[in-house]
């Protein structure tokens, strides 16, 4: 009897173990799915939304359709890191656990009128905790809660941008502390650690969008950088491949490459050669690698990788190769395919669709009321609209986002077509465009075929490339 006890504990040891070496996958992978099972055990239907996010190449993963009562749901996810996906079930949000490998059911009941969630799988602790998190709180944001405002209102200090990110993290570290007995530990040292990138990331966006975008004249403090970076390990293996330490590595060296902040003009080209260098030299080993592996997805994206040999600077065999295959392979919307089609609305309720441009180079500009880049754009898509006036060009403008739509367009008198897409056409531009951030643009040339996705913007020398169409389209004509 007794031996049936101590094997049954013995059991129930292995059986513990087992699980919690499940639940830690590998910190990333290249070519990993995560695998999420919805289960509706409720007799309505249920309108979900999913936000999952890849690195190589950054990408916004966006999913939008409707449960019904009773039915389930598989979904696989491409997922190369430890990252959170947002999941909206109706009208409530839930940060769920991703890693690469990993398999979670999330079943949803109801209790009254109250929706109910539950979790299994690899998981399912680390989700509990978030689920916990967020109805403290009573918001599934308090990591990022109040980061961005802390710089966007331009009188606050770089004292007070640092003591505001600091009280957040504070807040989240110590509700963290506080669960310790409820989570992994390695879940519990990842955590600190991503919400150090976290406050990071947003005291050097903070800098960077004074100097850059506001253009304010107060001088950075000096060992700004030193003070922001102090609590984080830049070379923690562990974190790569989650976005948030990804994009704070991202802004750390746009920190490096553009301080101290000079007044003249920016030369892109020359900026992205420094940035290369720059990580090449002051990162190491597989840290190196992922983060350069990264750079260079988003510069044969935006079709900027100006040195194909800085391909050969990563030196780990999976990425380096990972990263042959995409220089080559990469082609969403290549040169010579047709525009995507459309039917969208101007202001006064007007439907546009491509065959209404046809005729005309077309430069196509995407943004929203959120995104400041874009709006700092505004005077220089008039200035393109007014050079062009008297020539088969149009400058288009479509927000994917009805919020201040109208209000900007007015704020800033611009003058281009403007349209809204929203919704599903929203969703399908997003998609067929493979739009990754804002603002994002496209050049079409007069019979309607993709020249270049994700093309230079109009501060950006783009009348270059339209002149030169429109050179092509006089001789074609003749």
């Amino acid at each position: 009897m007794l031996n049936k006890f101590i094997f049954s504990v013995i059991g129930l040891c292995l059986v513990a173990l087992a699980y919690d070496g499940q639940s830690q996958q590998l910190s990333y992978d290249l070519n990993s799915k995560s695998t999420l099972m919805l289960i509706n055990q409720t007799n309505d239907s249920v309108a979900l939304r999913l936000r999952s996010f890849t690195i190589w190449p950054y990408k916004d993963n966006k999913l939008k359709r409707s449960l019904a009562a009773k039915d389930k749901l598989k979904l696989e996810l491409d997922n190369q890191g430890r990252n959170y996906a947002y999941l909206l079930l109706d009208n409530e949000t839930y940060n769920i656990f991703i890693q690469p490998g990993s398999v979670d059911t999330i079943t949803i009941s109801s209790s009254g009128k109250d929706q109910v969630i539950a979790f299994s799988g690899h998981s399912k602790l680390i989700n509990e905790f978030q689920l916990k998190k967020s109805a403290y709180f009573h918001s599934t944001n308090i990591a990022f809660a109040g980061r961005s405002q802390s710089y966007l209102d331009n009188f606050n200090s770089y004292e007070e941008i640092t003591q505001t990110n600091d009280s957040i993290t504070k807040i989240n570290l110590d509700y963290l502390l506080k669960n310790a007995s409820t989570i992994p530990k390695w879940y519990m040292d990842f955590e600190k650690t991503r919400m150090r990138c976290i406050e990071g990331k947003f005291k050097i966006t903070g800098s960077l969008y004074r100097k850059l975008f506001q253009n304010l004249k107060d001088p950075v403090p000096a060992n700004y950088l030193e003070n922001v970076t102090k609590n984080i390990n830049i070379y923690d293996e562990e974190m790569l491949g989650n976005g948030e330490y990804m994009w704070f590595i991202y802004d750390l060296f746009t920190f490096k490459t553009h301080y101290p902040f000079k007044v003249e003009q920016i030369d892109k080209k020359k900026l992205r050669k420094e940035r290369v260098e720059l990580m090449n030299n002051e990162l190491t080993g597989i840290i190196k690698d992922g983060c350069l592996a990264s750079e260079f997805c988003g510069f044969i994206d935006s079709k900027s990788l100006h040195d194909s040999t800085w391909i050969d600077l990563v030196e780990e065999k999976e990425f380096h190769e990972f990263l042959e295959v995409y220089s080559v392979n990469y082609s969403i919307l290549p040169e010579g395919s047709y525009l995507p089609y459309f039917y969208l609305p101007d202001t006064s309720s007007t439907f546009y669709e491509p065959r209404d441009f046809k005729g005309n180079v077309l430069l196509i500009n995407f943004w929203n009321a959120g995104c400041k880049p874009c709006i700092m754009d505004f005077p220089h898509e008039n200035e393109l609209v007014k050079r062009y006036k008297k020539e088969p060009v149009t400058i288009l403008n479509i927000s994917t986002s009805s919020r201040l739509w109208k209000k900007m367009i007015a704020k800033h008198e611009l003058q281009t077509v403007n349209l809204l897409a929203e919704g599903k056409w929203g969703e399908k531009l997003w998609n067929e465009f493979d739009i990754n951030g804002l603002p994002h643009s496209a050049l079409i040339d007069w019979n309607g075929k993709i020249i270049q996705n994700k093309c230079p913007r109009a501060s950006s020398n783009i009348d270059e490339l339209i002149d030169g169409l429109l050179i092509q389209m006089k001789r074609a004509h003749d």
